[in-house]
């Protein structure tokens, strides 16, 4: 009888232990899982930040180049100003020129 009562006290031990190990398991299956999506989501943003610092520096890359081209076309604009007054000068000297020989 006392052998009996051991072999029950045993069993029941042995099925605790073994639903101890079973809650570990799935715990440590949810660990796992969980561990995996915050490894992605951290590749993720990575990329992301890889991408938006290729991007920004192409952006520094096409602003320089926009920069350089609006200089260009402000010394472009002096010269044809320049251009033009001379032309007008020209012009109002011809006119007076013509007013004098016309008299």
């Amino acid at each position: 009888e006392n052998i009996r009562a051991e072999m029950i006290k045993l069993e029941f031990k042995y099925e605790e232990k073994r639903m101890i190990v079973e809650d570990l398991s799935i715990k440590l299956g949810c660990r796992d899982e969980t561990i995996s999506n915050l490894e992605s989501a951290f590749e993720k943003k990575a990329k992301k930040m890889i991408d938006d610092a290729t991007t920004f520096s192409s952006l520094q890359e096409l602003t320089s180049v926009q920069e350089d081209q609006i200089e260009m076309l402000k010394a472009q604009i002096m010269k044809l100003k320049f251009r033009s007054d001379l032309r007008e000068e020209e012009e109002r000297h011809e006119m007076e020129e013509m007013a004098t020989n016309m008299e």
